[in-house]
């Protein structure tokens, strides 16, 4: 499983894309979220993670365009992966970071009974905390039985579009069994039955909190990662997170050359690799019309070649990489 990352590209331009994406190796395409999003048109990256509902549509495509992706990816062999965020929804905003932002569909709004308590996460590595807290927005409680009708509603509504895997954001942050959630096995289920496949982020915690996630599905995670079975592990050395957030370890700092080395070596250790295709820097921010004095729109309709480093789409080293690598069974 050879995935690309397309974070913030319009679904017509990935639609447009898919016979060099097949020429380059890949098999799947990441794409952004499809939820609708709070103040779309003054945007940072991160605003994609703050939805209003489980709804299709957004500044990035409609449903209609989903569905002509799924259809003409079909085509090519190539799966469409659609990033979803059920954790929390977007916040009010201005020192309200735990509240719910006015705009957040009303089904979840006025149903106080799906909302986790108001109640910040200190630690992300302990796990009564990382699932119980919040992560700094409103946080939705996954173990209430009506909230999950809405929630594998929106999940049906993608597989009729053709979409074929789920990434499920925030991952860890969602009680499993032993937590008294029964979220995940319920994916488990439902991805058999749809003939989909889904993988949940995982950054951080312990080995045997990533095992247990692992027996109802695929576990996101760094490299550096520990899983038992490692044929459910989908690794990443550079994500959008490392790349955009200003963490200390940030991977900014990396050459192309550096990240062709890298995806060289994961792709002999690793049976499923994700990459992340970067924005130009420009402040981090895909959409730097602010910084170029151009209008929304006007950014809005340029092509993404000509604000994003296309390494893995143009470069012929990770083309080889992808055509001749063979894995090594890491033990």
């Amino acid at each position: 499983m050879k995935t690309i990352h397309l974070l913030n590209w319009k679904l017509s331009s990935i639609k447009n894309e898919l016979p060099n994406i097949k020429r380059q190796g890949f098999d799947s395409i990441q794409i952004n979220p499809m939820q609708p999003f709070k103040e779309e048109k003054v945007f940072h990256w991160y605003l994609s993670y703050q939805p209003l509902g489980f709804r299709i549509g957004n500044m990035f495509g409609s449903k209609e365009d989903l569905i002509d992706l799924c259809n003409e990816a079909k085509k090519y062999n190539i799966d469409i992966i659609v990033d979803v965020v059920l954790n929390h929804m977007a916040n009010k905003g201005e020192n309200n970071e735990l509240i719910p932002h006015p705009s957040v569909d009303r089904e979840l709004l006025d149903n106080k009974s799906f909302w986790k308590r108001q109640c910040q996460m200190s630690d992300g590595d302990n796990r009564w905390d990382a699932t119980n807290n919040l992560i700094g927005l409103p946080g939705l409680d996954l173990s209430n039985k009506d909230l999950q009708v809405i929630i594998f509603r929106f999940l049906l509504e993608l597989k009729k579009c053709g979409v074929k895997g789920i990434r499920f954001d925030a991952a860890k942050h969602i009680g499993l069994y032993n937590d008294g959630v029964d979220f995940f096995n319920k994916v488990r289920w439902f991805l058999l039955k749809n003939n989909m496949y889904g993988y949940g982020e995982f950054i951080g915690g312990d080995k045997e909190w990533r095992d247990e996630m692992a027996k109802q599905i695929l576990v996101l995670a760094p490299y550096s990662s520990t899983l038992s079975n490692l044929k459910r592990l989908i690794t990443f050395y550079e994500s959008h997170d490392t790349f955009l957030n200003d963490f200390d370890d940030t991977t900014r700092y990396l050459t192309k050359d550096d990240l062709i080395i890298i995806y060289r070596k994961l792709r002999h250790l690793f049976d499923k690799t994700l990459c992340y295709e970067r924005p130009l820097l420009y402040s981090c921010n895909p959409y730097f019309y602010n910084l170029k004095n151009m209008s929304f729109d006007e950014v809005y309709k340029l092509n993404e070649r000509d604000y994003f480093d296309t390494l893995y789409l143009d470069s012929p080293e990770i083309r080889e990489i992808n055509s001749n690598v063979k894995t090594l069974r890491r033990k």
